[in-house]
């Protein structure tokens, strides 16, 4: 009977720790072809491979579920580099499979465009990279603005964070909202902000040993 109860709590707990919506989940399998037409037909790159990304550790502050669960340990962002361009295996992110859908999309918009910044700077490299897309086709902003919305009803409440990572978040939200608007990025003491799975990962794999400046 004890094994039989915890095993029922350990899927409780598991289920409620849990920031996905397995119900409406995309897999890359199922879009990678679409995703690599649509990457080039905005000017990406021919000969790159769209590859699974690796997990890769998150340090950011885990709610008490999760920290009973075991989980929000690791995050799964997007990537690129000379060859490959690295999306999520699965996107769960949102109760709508249409908006996981066009995440994959988003995602491979703001790697296929080009901007003049300094790579260890990643909240400004990211913001430059979304704010780029939407003049270049302005036809994205709508979907986007979706894709946003629907993101920042997930994310942390500012207002139940200490000062210094609530002004953190604060930061994100607005460069997530307002692309157009320049914000100044501070990391805070402890811990750093939750993972951006509408931006590019802030250190990559392959670049982690050189790249700060980038919540880990």
């Amino acid at each position: 009977m004890e094994e039989y109860i915890g095993k029922i709590w350990h899927r409780y707990i598991t289920r409620a720790a849990s920031m996905k919506f397995p119900e409406a989940a995309v897999e890359l399998d199922e879009v990678r072809h679409t995703t690599g037409i649509f990457f080039r037909a905005l000017g990406g790159e021919g000969g790159l491979r769209i590859e699974r990304a690796l997990e890769t550790d998150n340090a950011a502050r885990r709610s008490l579920v999760q920290r009973i669960a075991g989980s929000g340990k690791r995050s799964e962002l997007a990537w690129r580099d000379e060859e490959t361009l690295r999306l999520p295996d699965s996107i769960a992110l949102y109760p709508d499979k249409h908006l996981n859908r066009a995440l994959y999309l988003w995602l491979a918009a703001i790697s296929a465009i080009e901007v003049e910044v300094n790579p260890r700077l990643w909240l400004e490299s990211n913001r430059q990279r979304s704010l780029a897309v939407l003049r270049e086709w302005p036809g994205l902003r709508p979907r986007y603005q979706q894709l946003v919305a629907a993101h920042l009803a997930l994310r942390p409440d500012p207002g139940h964070l200490k000062d210094d990572e609530a002004n953190q978040e604060q930061t994100i939200r607005q460069a997530l909202q307002f692309p157009e608007q320049a914000v100044q990025f501070t990391v805070a003491t402890k811990y750093p902000p939750q993972p951006v799975p509408l931006w590019l990962h802030p250190s990559p794999p392959q670049a982690e040993a050189t790249t700060q400046g980038g919540p880990p």
